[in-house]
């Protein structure tokens, strides 16, 4: 796959040679400068080009091989340029190529937060908004269709949506909170749902969380709520870690690091 993609790739920095030649003349272009050319950096191929090799390979032509490696080199130059002209894309390839899941989500993160330019906005607002609305929207569709189907994707899909900094639709996390009460979920996807909610939740969420602790099988799993519990309100966490702390060794890490990871930050008093 990778020996098949190459070419391909070769073919798109050559292209970048003959547009420069078509403009200052073949006398202009050194075997030097065509190989410093070959080997631009991301940001010296013009994004036209990337877009139109993208649509020819990906979009345009669905029933090809999957080109792996040009599918990141691609993804790689868009996620450097901030553009959103392969999300749609990228979000519905979600279910047909898992194993890319991680190099989509790169590509997410690298345009959830970023300003979107005058065309990308003028397309995510005549279709979904801005493109974290159009990213929280696709990922909560997949995470509930059938085509979910690998426990570790959904992990990686969660914690991603833990670590991004841009606001949660609540259908994410109302799909983090069906995991993390489901006890057949594989315990490292609970977890991380766990997580997601005790960062982002809410009251409610808190206090599930808090009930949730006297049904937990291990040290491990009770560890976790604690963990998730530092954004609770500071009387009702204090009184719930004094319950608990002296349990096991580990708990009482686990309630170190929790009343650590608040000083001087933010807890849930009045909440939403």
């Amino acid at each position: 796959m990778i020996e098949g993609a190459i070419p391909i790739i070769e073919q798109v920095r050559e292209s970048v040679v003959r547009k420069i030649t078509d403009l200052l003349g073949p006398n202009y272009v050194s075997p030097a400068e065509f190989k410093s050319i070959l080997e631009s950096s991301e940001d010296e191929i013009p994004l036209e080009l990337i877009e139109h090799t993208f649509e020819a390979y990906f979009i345009d032509k669905p029933n090809i091989p999957f080109q792996r490696s040009l599918f990141h080199f691609l993804l790689n130059r868009f996620a450097f340029r901030k553009s959103t002209f392969a999300l749609q894309y990228s979000l519905e390839t979600l279910g047909q190529h898992p194993e890319e899941t991680e190099e989509i989500l790169q590509y997410l993160s690298s345009i959830a937060e970023s300003e979107p330019s005058d065309h990308d906005q003028d397309v995510m607002e005549a279709a979904l908004g801005t493109p974290i609305d159009e990213i929280n929207f696709e990922l909560a569709d997949f995470l509930e269709s059938k085509e979910n189907v690998f426990p570790y994707q959904t992990y990686q899909i969660i914690e991603w949506i833990g670590r991004s900094s841009s606001p949660q639709s609540e259908r994410l996390l109302n799909f983090a909170r069906h995991i993390a009460l489901d006890s057949a979920q594989p315990p490292y996807v609970r977890a991380v749902a766990i997580r997601v909610l005790g960062d982002c939740g809410n009251t409610t969420d808190l206090t599930r969380l808090e009930a949730m602790y006297r049904s937990t099988r291990n040290d491990l799993e009770r560890c976790e709520i604690v963990c998730a519990l530092k954004r609770m309100e500071t009387g009702r966490r204090n009184e719930f870690f004094g319950r608990v702390q002296n349990e096991s060794e580990l708990v009482r890490r686990a309630v170190r690091w929790a009343k650590q990871s608040v000083s001087g930050g933010a807890n849930i008093s009045r909440e939403k």
